[in-house]
Parts: C-alpha cells; sequence; structure tokens
C-alpha cells in the first residue's frame, strides 16, 4: 500500500485543487492513502482545531465515471496495446472499455463500500513550521487537546536550535525538511541518530522541486544526499506537498528519482509503504498512550552470570594441597632454627 502523507487542505492557500480531484488523480497513480495537511507557525491557537472532513468516496466515484470505464479506470487508466493490426487494437480497445463499463456498473457498490472501508485511507495532519522551540514546549501542555484533533503531527525545523528540540524533546511523528532550499543547519549524526530511536521519520518532499526545477531540483538531490549519509536510508519517506494534481507524481517516478541520491530500490519502495504505516501506528501509539513492550527473561543469563562470578571467586581463593603442605614445613623449619639458635 502506497500513501501521500503530505497534501494540503482544502481552503488554504497551498490548495489549488480541490480534494476530490486530488483523490481521484492519487487513485490513478495508484496511491491507498493520504493525509491533508493543515500549516501553523509555532504553536496551534484554539482556532486550529481539526476541522478537516474526510472525502466521500462516492462524489469520488462520481466524478470517475466521467472516464471510460467507471470507477475501474481510476486503477487502470489505459488498456494494454495489442500486438495485431490496427483494426484488430482498435476493436480490442473498444471491447476492453465495454468490458471494464460494464465490469464497473456491475460491481459498483463493492467498489464503493472497499474504498470507504480499506481500499482508500485518509488522515488529517497538522504540520508546525518550527522557529522557536520554547515558544511550542510552553503552549504544547496547553494545546494538547488540539494536538490530539489531528491523526499526524509533524515538525519543519528552519534553524539548528529548532531541529535540535524536534529531534530531542518534541513529541512528533514526522520532521519535513523543506529540502528544495538550501538547510540553514547541519545535520549532525548524533542528532540524527536520537530521532532515529525515537522512532521519528524524515520526510522527503518533492513537489516543490518538480514545480520550480532547476537550483530546487539540484538542491533536492545535495540535501537528500546528505540525510541518507546521517540516517544509512533508514526512517525516511516520501511526500508531495504540493496542492495541484498536475505536480503529483507515481510511487515509481519518484523511486527512481531516489536512486539518484543513492537509495536502493528497496528503501525507496518501503519509504512509500511500510515507513507510512510505521508513521500511522507511532501517531495512534502517541495519542492513545498505548503501546506494546516486548519482555524477554533475563533471569537464566543472571543465574549464569552469578555463577561464573562465584566459580571464579572460588578458583582464586582456592589454594591446592602441595601448597599448604609446603607452607606448613617451612613454618616448622623456621621454628627449628630459632629454637636452636636460642
Amino acid at each position: 500500500m502506497y500513501y501521500d502523507l503530505n497534501l494540503p487542505a482544502a481552503g488554504t492557500t497551498a490548495a489549488k485543487s480541490s480534494s476530490v480531484s486530488m483523490i481521484r488523480m492519487l487513485l490513478r497513480l495508484g496511491y491507498d492513502g493520504c493525509a491533508f495537511t493543515h500549516t501553523v507557525q509555532n504553536a496551534p491557537s484554539p482556532n486550529d482545531i481539526c476541522t478537516i472532513a474526510p472525502v466521500d468516496m462516492s462524489v469520488v466515484l462520481k466524478a470517475a465515471s466521467l472516464f471510460d470505464g467507471g470507477a475501474e479506470a481510476l486503477r487502470f487508466p489505459l488498456p494494454a496495446p495489442s500486438r495485431n493490426s490496427s483494426s484488430a487494437s482498435s476493436s480490442s480497445l473498444s471491447s476492453a472499455s465495454m468490458t471494464s463499463s460494464s465490469g464497473a456498473s456491475s460491481s459498483s457498490a463493492l467498489t464503493r463500500s472497499e474504498l470507504r472501508g480499506r481500499s482508500f485511507r485518509q488522515f488529517t495532519r497538522l504540520n508546525i513550521v518550527l522557529d522557536d522551540p520554547h515558544a511550542f514546549l510552553s503552549k504544547a501542555r496547553g494545546a494538547q487537546n488540539i494536538l490530539e484533533s489531528y491523526d499526524l503531527l509533524s515538525v519543519r525545523p528552519t534553524n539548528e536550535k529548532s531541529f535540535l528540540a524536534a529531534c530531542t524533546q518534541i513529541q512528533t511523528d514526522i520532521i519535513s525538511l523543506d529540502i528544495s532550499h538550501r538547510i540553514p543547519f547541519v545535520l549532525r549524526l548524533p542528532t540524527v541518530r536520537l530521532a532515529l530511536g525515537r522512532g521519528v521519520r524524515f520526510e522527503l518532499c518533492y513537489g516543490r522541486a518538480i514545480q520550480e526545477g532547476g537550483s530546487s531540483l539540484r538542491n533536492y538531490i545535495c540535501n537528500a544526499l546528505s540525510l541518507m549519509r546521517a540516517t544509512r536510508g533508514r526512517n525516511i519517506m516520501f511526500a508531495s506537498d504540493v496542492g495541484d494534481t498536475i505536480f503529483l507524481r507515481n510511487p515509481a517516478d519518484v523511486m527512481n528519482l531516489a536512486t539518484l541520491f543513492g537509495m536502493n530500490f528497496g528503501n525507496a519502495k518501503r519509504a512509500f509503504s511500510s515507513e507510512c504505516e510505521s508513521v500511522i501506528m507511532h501517531a495512534e501509539t502517541r495519542r492513545t498512550r498505548i503501546a506494546v513492550a516486548s519482555i524477554e527473561p533475563a533471569q537464566e543469563s543472571m543465574d549464569t552470570e552469578e555463577v561464573d562470578s562465584t566459580a571464579t571467586r572460588n578458583s582464586h581463593s582456592s589454594v591446592s594441597p602441595s601448597s599448604t603442605a609446603r607452607k606448613d614445613s617451612r613454618r616448622t623449619s623456621g621454628q627449628k632454627r630459632k629454637r636452636k639458635k636460642s
């Protein structure tokens, strides 16, 4: 399952396309879920409580009926070409469209239930552009209900102090980096490892690099290379962060882009699938404060260590009978010499 966990929510200045058209395009590109993001500066206010409503998938299916093939055309927009002549290919295309439309009309109810329940998942996300970490930490306790009203929580640091706080102190799920421009701080390995130990994921947004091109794309590749060195390809996820459908890309296209800065295809695939699922699980644990800890029995190892330590002590303290006999003979000889002198 592939996810895009950073789409601007409808009504914001960054959202140029409607949520219905964004989900429709994501379905055509092969995604299985998305997150609509609301961005604030430093700390949320009482007006920033989550009001993002999920999109009714029946509306998406009605919009999909404009295409040939109905809802199934979202997943497979073009039929496979035929190897025969042009007339045969045209007939195969028409027959494929007829079968797909009939299949979609017969299974439209099943497709709607799958999309609503399991096929396409929708989440809400709060993105905090962090300039002053002390301002956020001082208001975080009072704004806990606002933070928990969103499914996901992300932080975008703008300086080294906020980056250190995001890696060590702030309870967040994602650290989002705007790597299409020059990062104003150094990605130090000890700081990044602290974030990795807490289960935080680093997000790389490709939208601005594709939208602006030129120097933005160069900065994207260079900054991604430095992040790859610091994380060694672990805990990295990709997202679009664009509000226009024209800049959305297929996961395979972004995976090919990831190979330019040293990420192998397996890690790039996990950045769209398993890493996103881990973020969702991390956010659920943070909000509900329910987690699972695995405990291994250590009593046997402790017993063996105690036995080994006692054995070593006994071996050091134990004295052989020959050595004791020698000591006794030396004592008796010494006593005899004293008697003779006296």
